[in-house]
């Protein structure tokens, strides 16, 4: 017990400065809170004198796990969405199966093409007249396979 009621407001700055640096090596935003709290700590201590070790520790704890419980709280709320929100993020053709466009260029002898958006995208299906509405099925190859509407 002697180590901690010897313990000065210099310790406390100390040991938030080393927290901080061992946020720079392990980035995680974990230690940074420590630090935080370690320099306030030490900063409350040099401004209240009359300041025991127990209340000290106590004011370190409170703050270093409370603004690392309200940090982790605060990220589960607004983190960008994750591709379980979004299935078809980088899947651009699995997101076409099931939509309906218009033949740009007629099918004939099983192949045709398709407009969508700004791309022009080859397509297989019974042959049929260009501008019928078609349903992607499915895609294969970079080949749409389409049905008519």
């Amino acid at each position: 017990m002697d180590l901690w009621s010897n313990w000065t407001p210099a310790h406390w700055w100390v040991l938030g400065l080393i927290c901080l640096s061992l946020e720079m090596l392990a980035p995680a935003a974990v230690f940074l809170w420590f630090g935080v709290a370690g320099l306030l700590v030490g900063t409350t201590a040099w401004l209240i004198p009359s300041m025991g070790w127990q209340e000290e520790t106590l004011l370190f704890t409170a703050l270093a796990l409370g603004s690392l419980i309200y940090l982790r709280a605060w990220r589960a709320r607004n983190t960008p969405r994750s591709v379980a929100d979004q299935p078809y993020l980088n899947k651009r053709t699995d997101a076409m199966v099931g939509q309906t466009h218009a033949l740009l260029h007629a099918i004939e002898n099983g192949r045709g093409k398709i407009q969508i958006g700004d791309a022009q995208w080859r397509c297989t299906g019974p042959d049929l007249p260009a501008g019928t509405q078609v349903q992607i099925d499915a895609v294969r190859d970079l080949v749409l396979h389409v049905t008519p509407v």
